[in-house]
């Protein structure tokens, strides 16, 4: 694969053949793909570059491939007769970006952009580094906040715009006013390293939300959808109405269900955002770079759906052990054949510490296992010594490995 392409700007890859059947058809995948991971700000203009070539396809599903061949050509054409003898090379490439540009509006998927953009995404409230390392905490629609001190907060969501906290604390959130155009004021859970909640949606949906999560979530359900945010891990249990889809919206990805039981791993941090099926059926749907829902697999129970950050791959398979990736609902860490860095990065946001393992450290075995989280750290740290064959020394929040 030619190095020169590490040179091309965003416009340029999304408007060069071999890029363009390679995103289509796969063509010499290999090679795009180490070329790709070869350069890390070659990779972010290889994905927005992909994105925009999917949009065409993506929005239009109906149309057929010589079709949208022809609209490339037709971009190209375009370009081709155009007096490029008096322009700049600047002003060629701004005006053969605008030529595509004009093509995806006259296909009409611009108009909402905004609005996606709006739709799909939430900011969740900005936090201090202490807040984040120790304060759960729920900040309410109408902006007021709750300290929650308990390890495990239970909250439900009744009727009449009432939270209650830990079966005791009634709030009474009060009615916002929101433009049309706006997002719905949503309801914030804050969730630091070595916390969890329970959550009872007003639906009558269960959250279990996992360490280092958050989850925004509207005081009722009045839209002809079901949306909650979230960032971290939590477990749903939703509860079933056809006529109100649920949709989980993690980063890039939009789960979308009726009624089902199903865990969501997205950490910010992570790689990876994946989705496992317990019961039921779920759509998985990567958004492309214009907010626009595509790519959807539909997932049978104990199936895994895994998307790749990096590369925005979407790739299902079956998985079954996932009951696994639910025990830590009922304190348990399970685990199957994985690396002991995987394992320890649960265990930092289960009890909020800090593993440091020895320079040059490489996992090559693979543990298999059982822990029971009720336990305290040091007990766990035992249980796990004699599952990895490591030793260790806790000095604080942090744990040196040996």
């Amino acid at each position: 694969m030619k190095e020169e392409y590490l040179k091309y700007n965003v416009e340029e890859l999304a408007e060069d053949r071999a890029f363009i059947r390679w995103v289509k058809k796969g063509e010499n995948d290999a090679d795009w793909k180490a070329l790709i991971n070869s350069d890390t700000q070659f990779k972010v203009k290889a994905k927005q570059a992909r994105e925009i070539i999917e949009l065409l396809e993506d929005t239009y599903p109906d149309l057929q491939r010589k079709d949208l061949d022809a609209m490339w050509r037709n971009v190209e054409d375009l370009k081709r007769n155009y007096n490029f003898q008096q322009k700049t090379r600047k002003s060629y490439r701004a005006w053969s970006w605008a030529a595509s540009i004009l093509l995806i509006i006259s296909l009409g998927v611009i108009g909402g952009y905004y609005m996606q953009q709006k739709n799909q995404g939430y900011d969740f409230a900005q936090q201090t580094a202490q807040e984040e390392k120790e304060g759960a905490r729920l900040i309410l629609a109408d902006g007021n906040e709750v300290a929650l001190n308990n390890e495990r907060t239970e909250i439900e969501v009744k009727e009449d715009n009432q939270i209650i906290v830990d079966k005791s604390n009634r709030l009474k959130v009060k009615a916002t006013e929101t433009n049309v155009k706006e997002q719905p004021k949503m309801n914030e859970l804050i969730i630091p390293y070595g916390k969890r909640s329970d959550v009872t949606l007003a639906d009558g949906t269960k959250v279990w939300l996992n360490a280092g999560s958050k989850l925004a979530f509207p005081s009722q359900f009045n839209g002809k959808t079901r949306d909650v945010y979230l960032e971290g891990e939590a477990c749903f249990k939703v509860a079933k109405n056809k006529a109100q889809p649920f949709i989980v919206h993690a980063d890039e990805l939009g789960i979308k269900v009726l009624g089902t039981y199903f865990d969501v791993v997205s950490y910010p941090e992570d790689n990876h955002i994946e989705t496992v099926l317990i019961e039921g059926s779920v759509s998985v749907q990567k958004k492309t770079a214009l907010g626009i829902a595509s790519k959807e697999m539909v997932l049978k129970p104990y199936q895994k759906a895994s998307y790749n950050k990096d590369d925005g791959d979407l790739v299902v398979k079956n998985e079954p052990e996932a009951d696994l990736y639910v025990a830590w609902i009922d304190g348990w860490l399970e685990f199957s054949k994985n690396s002991l860095p995987l394992v320890l990065t649960k265990l930092e946001r289960y009890y909020n510490v800090e593993f440091v393992l020895p320079a040059g450290y490489r996992s090559v075995d693979l543990i298999t296992g059982k822990l029971d989280l009720k336990d305290s750290l040091e007990e766990v740290m035992m249980g796990l010594a004699d599952l990895a064959e490591i030793t260790y020394t806790i000095k604080g929040d942090k744990i040196y490995i040996h």
